[in-house]
């Protein structure tokens, strides 16, 4: 069940990011004909990126949140004085963060 997850939101990761190539092969390409049409939408084009990366921000922002909030609910469950435990539940939020 966790790899069928897994692959969705592979999947959907890999769509955002082949529409963004997309995008930018559109915005990069230069003719004689639109060449007059490119420099006037540059600015436009600027922003349009420049939200893009806001976006993702937001969104790298919020999964360290959730790792975070994950990582304290880990570690308030093992309260015991186990350590060991804690560490590998660490170890393994850390090994998942990588694989992202």
């Amino acid at each position: 069940m966790q790899e069928e997850c897994a692959r969705k939101v592979e999947i959907k990761q890999n769509n955002v990011l082949s529409n963004y190539i997309k995008e930018l092969n559109d915005d990069v390409k230069l003719t004689v004909s639109n060449l007059r049409e490119k420099s006037l939408l540059c600015s436009s084009i600027w922003a349009k990126w420049l939200s893009y990366l806001f976006l993702e921000k937001e969104n790298l922002q919020r999964i360290a949140d959730a790792k975070q909030k994950q990582m304290k609910k880990n570690s308030l469950a093992v309260k015991n004085n186990d350590s060991v435990l804690r560490m590998k539940s660490e170890d393994k939020l850390n090994a998942n963060d990588e694989i992202l």
